[in-house]
C-alpha cells in the first residue's frame, strides 16, 4: 500500500524539463515532495495507532506530538489534530460547568494530579502552536470559554511567560494584560512581570501601572482572600522577597512605585471601612510600602499614617521599618540560624534557605539536627546537589565529582552531571567528558528511583548528543532497556522518557534511532518517540524546500 502510494505521488510529480539544470532541480523537488508524502503516510499510521491508547490525555499527547511533525508538511491536518488534542484535555462537562461558574477573585484550589497533567498538556500544545499566534489565541480562547476565568488567567500568563523568555516583550505584555483582565487577583500573572523587568524595566513598570488600574475597578475582600493575594502580588512586583526571587532585576521607577503605594493605602483604607479589623490582618503588606513611600511618595505620609494607626493591634508600639526587605530578611535569617544552633533544633524551611544562599556547611550542620531520617536524607541530597552544581560552575570539577558520587536520586544525578559535563566541555577536557558520562550513566542505573531513571537518561543523552553522539546513543539504549522493564501508567499523558532525545539523535543515525524507538513496548512512548523522529524529518524537508 505504501509503495503504491509513493509511486502515485512520483508519477504525478514527474514532468519533462527543458535543460539539465531544471532537470536537476526538478529531481531534487520530486525527492523532497515524495519524502513529504511518505512522512504524511507514516504520521497517519501513528494517528491510527494513537486511537488504541487508553485515556483521553494519552491520546491528546500522541496527537500533539504527531501534529508537531505534521505542521510543516500538512498545516491544516496539524491544526485539526491540535484542536482535537486541546479538547481532549478538558475535564468532563459537569466539571467544566463548575469551573465556568467560578467568579473572578475566587480562591484557587489545590490542583489534583489530573489537573496538573491536563495543564501540562495544554501548555505543550500551545508551545507547538506558538508558530502561529492567531491559532494559539484561538485555542486559548476556547479553553477560557470551556473552563472559565482561572483558565483564561493562567493560560495567558503561560503564553506571556513563554513570549518573555524568547524576547517577544510586546506579545508578553499583551498576554499579561489579558490575564489581568480575566482575574487580577491570581498570583501567577503578577510574578511573570519579573521576566519582563529583567529585559525591559520600562515595559515592566508600565505593566505594573496598568495592573493597578485594573485593580482599582475590582473589589477586594478578606472573605475570599483577594486582599491578601493582591497585596502579595504587588509586593513581589515592586520589592520581591529575596528568599524566593530567583533573578535579580532593576528596581521599579518612581511612577510605578507611587502607583503601588497609593493603591495600597487607598484600598486598605476603604477595606477597613467595609470590613473593620482587616487592616490589622494586612499590616505586613502595608509596612512593605513604608520605605518605598519615603523615597518616591513622601506626600502620602499623612494618608499612610492614618491607616497605619488602624493596622496596629492593641498594645503594639513597634517602630516602622528602618531597613529594606532584603536587609530585614538577612537579619531574620541570621537570628533564626543562631536560635537553631543554640537549641540544636532546626526546620526544613531554614535548611532550604541556607542551601539557597550557598551556606552549604551550615546547611549540613542544621540537617544533623533533623530527627526524621527520610527528610534528613532528602535534605542532604539537596545540599550535595546544589553545592556540586556550584562547584562545577566555578570550574572545581574534582570537588563537584566527589559530591556527585554521593547522590542517589535520578534528577539530582542528572542535574549535577549535566553541569560537570558542560564544564568539562568548556575546559576542552575530553577525558573528563568521557569519564563523567560513564559515571553519570552508572549512577543512574543504580538510582533509588528507577522509575525516573529513563527520563534522566534521555535528558542526559540530549546533553551529550552535541559532544559525543555515540555515547548519547548508548545512554538512549540504556534508557529504553529500563523503560521496557518498568510498568509505567501513561493514562494521564505522562511518559518516562524525554522523546526530544530521539529527535536530536535521528539526525546522527536515523536508522538506529528509529529501531530504538520502535523497540519501546509502551504504546504512547513508542508513538511519541517515532513522532519526534518525524519532527526532525519535517524540519529537514522544510529547510530543503527553502534552499531549493
Amino acid at each position: 500500500m505504501r509503495k503504491l502510494f509513493l509511486l502515485l505521488a512520483l508519477t504525478l510529480l514527474t514532468a519533462p524539463t527543458g535543460n539539465s539544470q531544471s532537470k536537476k532541480t526538478g529531481a531534487v523537488n520530486e525527492d523532497v515532495i515524495a519524502g513529504k508524502f511518505a512522512l504524511i503516510f507514516d504520521l497517519q499510521n501513528l494517528d491510527v495507532e494513537a486511537t488504541k491508547l487508553d485515556g483521553s490525555l494519552a491520546r491528546a499527547l500522541a496527537k500533539a506530538e504527531i501534529a508537531d511533525a505534521a505542521w510543516e508538511v500538512d498545516r491544516a491536518w496539524s491544526k485539526k489534530l491540535l484542536r482535537e488534542a486541546y479538547e481532549l484535555t478538558f475535564p468532563p462537562a459537569e466539571e467544566r460547568a463548575k469551573l465556568r461558574d467560578k467568579q473572578a477573585g475566587a480562591a484557587p484550589v489545590v490542583p489534583t494530579s489530573s489537573d496538573l497533567a491536563r495543564d501540562n498538556l495544554r501548555s505543550r500544545i500551545l508551545k507547538i502552536t506558538g508558530r502561529d499566534k492567531a491559532f494559539s489565541d484561538e485555542l486559548a480562547s476556547l479553553g477560557a470559554q470551556q473552563l472559565g476565568r482561572f483558565e483564561e488567567h493562567f493560560r495567558y500568563t503561560s503564553l506571556a511567560t513563554r513570549a518573555a523568555s524568547t524576547g517577544e516583550l510586546e506579545a508578553a505584555s499583551a498576554y499579561l494584560l489579558r490575564a489581568f483582565e480575566a482575574d487580577p487577583t491570581q498570583i501567577t500573572a503578577g510574578l511573570t512581570v519579573h521576566n519582563i523587568a529583567a529585559r525591559d524595566r520600562v515595559a515592566a513598570d508600565q505593566l505594573i501601572i496598568q495592573y493597578i488600574e485594573r485593580l482599582r475597578t475590582f473589589p477586594i475582600s478578606m472573605a475570599n482572600q483577594t486582599a491578601s493575594r493582591t497585596y502579595f502580588v504587588l509586593g513581589e512586583m515592586v520589592s520581591p522577597n529575596p528568599n524566593f526571587s530567583r533573578q535579580e532585576v532593576p528596581p521599579p521607577g518612581r511612577a510605578a512605585v507611587r502607583a503601588y503605594v497609593s493603591y495600597v493605602i487607598e484600598s486598605m483604607t476603604a477595606l477597613e471601612q467595609r470590613e473593620p479589623g482587616s487592616a490589622i490582618k494586612l499590616r505586613y503588606f502595608l509596612l512593605l510600602t513604608w520605605l518605598p513611600l519615603k523615597q518616591h511618595a513622601p506626600d502620602l505620609v499623612g494618608a499612610f499614617t492614618q491607616v497605619e494607626v488602624l493596622s496596629r493591634s492593641p498594645g503594639d508600639n513597634s517602630e516602622l521599618p528602618q531597613m529594606s526587605r532584603r536587609e530585614a530578611s538577612s537579619e531574620q535569617y541570621e537570628s533564626q540560624v543562631k536560635q537553631a544552633l543554640d537549641s540544636g533544633k532546626s526546620d526544613e524551611m531554614l535548611i532550604n534557605f541556607a542551601i539557597s544562599r550557598g551556606d552549604f556547611n551550615l546547611a549540613r550542620k542544621l540537617i544533623d539536627y533533623c530527627q526524621i531520617r527520610i527528610k534528613k536524607a532528602q535534605l542532604a541530597e539537596m545540599a550535595n546537589m546544589r553545592e556540586a552544581v556550584s562547584l562545577a560552575a566555578k570550574g572545581e570539577t574534582p570537588e563537584a565529582e566527589k559530591l556527585a558520587r554521593q547522590l542517589k536520586k535520578a534528577a539530582s544525578i542528572l542535574e549535577v552531571y549535566q553541569a560537570i559535563i558542560n564544564r568539562c566541555v568548556a575546559d576542552k577536557n575530553s577525558s573528563c567528558v568521557t569519564s563523567s558520562i560513564d559515571q553519570a550513566l552508572a549512577q543512574l542505573k543504580r538510582a533509588e528511583d528507577q522509575a525516573l531513571a529513563p527520563l534522566s537518561m534521555t535528558k542526559l543523552a540530549i546533553t551529550v548528543t552535541p559532544i559525543n553522539y555515540m555515547a548519547a546513543l548508548e545512554v538512549l539504549d540504556e534508557a529504553i532497556s529500563i523503560a521496557n522493564r518498568n510498568n509505567i501508567d501513561t493514562g494521564e499523558g505522562r511518559m518516562s522518557l524525554d522523546v526530544n532525545a530521539f529527535r536530536l539523535l535521528a539526525r546522527k543515525d536515523e536508522g538506529r534511532v528509529r529501531a530504538a524507538a520502535s523497540s519501546l513496548k509502551e504504546r504512547l512512548s513508542r508513538i511519541s518517540a517515532l513522532a519526534a523522529i518525524y519532527q526532525w524529518k519535517a524540519a529537514e524537508f522544510s529547510e530543503n524546500t527553502k534552499n531549493h
